[in-house]
């Protein structure tokens, strides 16, 4: 395994583990709204929160779109790797493949 694909492999798992947080605390927020409406209507007042549920909102799409393109590089990337070391006929090992 090449060093870029670990490093894209890290990156992946890191942006999932974000994109999972992400995911808890808006289920969060909605089990609270829920629960306490009131209270959520009150703290929703400050402008502060709301700024910060703006940007949460903004950081959650740019990290899925992020992941959503990584996602189909790396499968571009398998691809196109298969078809240079295949033979497109056969589907056996190309003659590159055997020259070091």
């Amino acid at each position: 395994m090449s060093s870029t694909n670990i490093g894209g492999q890290r990156l992946k798992r890191w942006l999932i583990m974000v994109m999972g947080g992400f995911s808890v605390a808006y289920v969060g927020r909605a089990t609270f709204a829920h629960l306490y409406p009131d209270l959520f209507t009150q703290l929703l007042g400050t402008s502060l929160l709301q700024a910060g549920l703006i940007l949460s909102g903004i950081a959650y799409s740019v990290i899925n779109t992020l992941i959503i393109f990584l996602y189909k590089l790396e499968r571009v990337h398998e691809k196109l790797h298969r078809e240079a070391t295949r033979d497109s006929l056969t589907g056996l090992l190309n003659r590159p493949c055997f020259s070091g």
